[in-house]
């Protein structure tokens, strides 16, 4: 669950960082991993029919374009809002 920082650290990310590598490391890594994943997309579309995505369609979600709106990156998405309910 690669989601945001917050669920890095509560749903085990940090601490396999930390158990494998020295906390300098383990810190630098976790920092780094969650700059990547705040780049990559909320969803594909895939030959313009199949809508994939990690979490659920928002209530907020009325278009594809919704989506293609998010400005990246995200690093921790705001309460309440379209990029939380897709996560």
């Amino acid at each position: 669950n690669h989601e945001c920082s917050f669920v890095n650290r509560t749903y085990g990310f940090w601490d396999e960082l930390s158990k494998r590598f020295k906390i300098g490391t383990a810190m630098k890594l976790y920092k780094e991993f969650n700059t990547i994943f705040s780049y990559l997309p909320f969803a594909a579309l895939i030959k313009g029919k199949i809508l994939c995505m990690h979490g659920g369609i928002s209530p907020k979600l009325h278009t594809i374009d919704d989506i293609r709106r998010i400005s990246l990156p995200v690093e921790d998405p705001p309460l309440n809002s379209i990029e939380q309910d897709l996560l």
